[in-house]
């Protein structure tokens, strides 16, 4: 399939003194900053991509600004066993995911190369702190032309990026030919546990506070203020707000509807209960026309 597989995440570094950086990723072993599962969180349209999209992951994080380590020694450890949950996904789900995969590492033929679907990706795309050329030079591994071109599994030094840019901030910006439904969810608020810790050194735009929040720098870009520490921090789904005129039109639809609904059982009800009252009229006079006629004919007889 031409992709990189878990196989480049180096396991472990024995006898290193402190963590070691890695040139790759699997989720059944990771090591990284907490919130970069908030910055590039897990791709819900890859199914069926167990192994392409580590790699895919990793590089979403490196391009972020994220960086994943290995330690000297396993403490804990992951046995797998196939797919205990029997979970099933069809070819075309695959074949869509690896598409998906290598228009993000813009990987040739088999990926998209417009720079539209680069974009509609979104936060589920390449970060703009580092590039993909960086990526390719720090792991040793071309993705454009599937190939390694040098092992780097030590002496790796890190890349440094520029601070002033937002982990959330994609490499290609609005498309302009924006998908009308873009395959990524939509956020209105920086999804990152935030204030972060005291005891961490404070970065450019924050001054000398390194334990305040990013809030001098959020106004700046133009990007919301972090909720306060405790506040559920998540991934929201599509806002009710931006189906607002559609829930509207939906719900005016169903009132319209029950009300013509009424309308019609009413005047069913009532047109129903007229006629049995005529009927019954005419039955009853009927009944007198019959009664005055036998009267009559006894009438006649008794003359």
């Amino acid at each position: 399939e031409g992709l990189p597989a878990n196989g480049l995440a180096r396991s472990e570094v024995r006898g290193a003194a402190r963590p070691w950086p890695a040139n790759g990723w699997s989720p059944r072993f990771s090591f990284h900053k907490c919130h970069a599962e908030m910055a590039a969180p897990y791709d819900p349209f890859l199914r069926g991509t167990q192994a392409p999209e580590g790699f895919g992951r990793y590089a979403r994080w490196f391009t972020r600004g994220y960086d994943v380590y290995v330690p000297s020694e396993h403490a804990v450890s992951h046995m797998y066993f196939g797919n205990p949950q029997k979970y099933r996904y069809t070819v075309l789900h695959r074949e869509e995911a690896i598409r998906r995969v290598k228009t993000m590492l813009q990987i040739y033929p088999g990926g998209d190369a417009g720079e539209d679907a680069q974009a509609n990706m979104g936060i589920y795309g390449l970060g703009r702190r580092r590039t993909l050329d960086q990526l390719i030079d720090y792991t040793g591994f071309d993705v454009r032309r599937q190939m390694i071109v040098t092992d780097k599994c030590a002496a790796r030094s890190w890349v440094p990026y520029d601070p002033k840019i937002s982990p959330l901030e994609p490499m290609y910006g609005r498309p302009s030919d924006p998908d009308p439904e873009p395959e990524y969810w939509r956020r209105e608020e920086l999804g990152l546990n935030l204030p972060w810790s005291s005891t961490r050194p404070a970065e450019p735009w924050e001054g000398k506070g390194g334990g305040d929040s990013l809030r001098n720098y959020f106004p700046m870009r133009g990007l919301p203020l972090p909720r306060r520490a405790g506040a559920t921090v998540g991934m929201r789904t599509q806002d009710l707000r931006d189906n607002l005129v559609l829930v509207e039109i939906l719900v005016g639809m169903w009132v319209l509807g029950l009300v013509v609904w009424m309308v019609l059982v009413v005047n069913g009800r009532t047109r129903g209960v007229r006629a049995r009252g005529q009927m019954r009229r005419q039955r009853a006079v009927k009944s007198e026309e019959k009664e005055d006629l036998i009267s009559s004919k006894n009438s006649g007889k008794n003359a």
